[in-house]
């Protein structure tokens, strides 16, 4: 092989990786950017799920830990206990006030995250034999209460506590 053939071969050679290489670095790109552009989606869809909560938790009427135990709220009602940094909370929610419209009962909202100061949320979470949350009680009109667990389903287990 003479030095021409040899020079082109070589020029051949490096034109092709470098190309290669341009290439390669754009898919990289490419996926960076869809990496991304899905840590965007993620924040938005959380900023979302974060405001709806709000709006919907202010229709509810907030409790401290101590109105529960002490039992000042009303019979036939529901507590919901959860906090907004939970991203289960945000998810339980939006399903929970879909299920509660239908029904003509009270509605209270336990904040664990503004509560957590207060000295009884413990005490709360032992009588109730509350581990994590979201969490939700029935108070009856007989003056007992039933506590939703994870093997229950949601929309039977409320309509069962309205119905009784």
């Amino acid at each position: 092989m003479n030095f021409k053939k040899f020079s082109k071969l070589m020029l051949g050679i490096i034109l092709l990786c470098q190309l290669n290489a341009c290439v390669l670095s754009s898919k990289l790109a490419d996926k960076e950017n869809l990496q991304l552009t899905k840590v965007e989606i993620d924040k938005d869809y959380e900023l979302k799920m974060k405001r709806l909560y709000r709006s919907i938790v202010t229709n509810y009427t907030k409790v401290s830990a101590g109105n529960i135990i002490d039992r000042n709220l009303k019979n036939n009602s529901f507590v919901y206990i959860g906090r907004e940094s939970c991203p289960f909370c945000r998810e339980f929610v939006p399903m929970l006030n879909e299920l509660l419209l239908k029904s003509n009962n009270k509605v209270y909202y336990l904040d664990t995250e503004s509560d957590s100061k207060n000295p009884r949320i413990q005490e709360f979470y032992q009588k109730f034999s509350i581990d994590g949350v979201p969490a939700l009680l029935y108070f009856k009109k007989d003056g007992g209460y039933e506590i939703l667990h994870e093997d229950d389903v949601l929309p039977e287990w409320i309509n069962k506590m309205i119905e009784n």
